[in-house]
Order: structure tokens, then C-alpha cells, then sequence
């Protein structure tokens, strides 16, 4: 019992260290956390802020960037919440089916509405 006990409770540390590793890499504003991920980063992060641009050309930038980083963050969430999942409790593939279809909706709202008015 006591084996089970820290062997559950070092798990548990594991997957607390990775979640703030994940959470800090994505959201530290600290140029050292944000450079990382190198130059690979700007280059895909240009490419997705350009084609939201021109899929939403009435938005301002500072709103496209607001948009981009909630997509971010949404699926920064449901990764470290799936990563965090103990195997024996994977989602079944149906219910990640209904996951997939969630995100593909919230997602899609967010980036077709309107630009805000200033």
C-alpha cells in the first residue's frame, strides 16, 4: 500500500512539473522561455497570423493576435489535460471524436465572428 502511495504521489509530481513546463513555455513572456523554441516558432507563428489575416482582414492586428493566442491556449489546455490522463482512463476514441468536433466548433465561432467594435 505505502509502494502504491509514492509511487502515485510521484506520478502525480511528474505530470504537476510537465503541465508548468507546457503552461510556461507557452505563456512566460520571459524572452529566454520564449526563445526555446527558436526560429522555427516565427516562422509557423507568421505564416498562421498571415492566413488569419486574410481570412479575417477586418480585424485589427491586435485583435487577430488576441484570436491566434486563444486558439492557443484552447488547445494548450486539452493537450496538457489528455497529457495529464492516467492510461487506463484514455478517452475512448467516440468520445474523442466528440472532443474533436467541440473544439472544431468553439474554434470556428471564435475565428468567423465579427471584428469587436472599438
Amino acid at each position: 500500500m505505502l509502494e502504491r502511495l509514492r509511487s502515485d504521489t510521484v506520478d502525480a509530481v511528474r505530470e504537476l512539473k510537465t503541465t508548468i513546463l507546457i503552461v510556461t513555455v507557452i505563456a512566460d513572456p520571459a524572452e529566454e522561455v520564449r526563445s526555446w523554441t527558436g526560429p522555427a516558432e516565427d516562422t509557423v507563428r507568421d505564416r498562421y497570423l498571415a492566413a488569419f489575416g486574410r481570412a479575417l482582414p477586418g480585424l485589427s492586428p491586435e485583435e487577430l493576435w488576441f484570436r491566434m493566442r486563444g486558439i492557443l491556449a484552447v488547445v494548450a489546455v486539452d493537450r496538457v489535460e489528455v497529457y495529464n490522463q492516467p492510461t487506463p482512463g484514455c478517452v475512448t476514441p467516440v468520445a474523442g471524436e466528440a472532443a474533436r468536433r467541440w473544439a472544431i466548433t468553439f474554434l470556428a465561432a471564435a475565428m468567423s465572428a465579427p471584428p469587436t467594435g472599438t
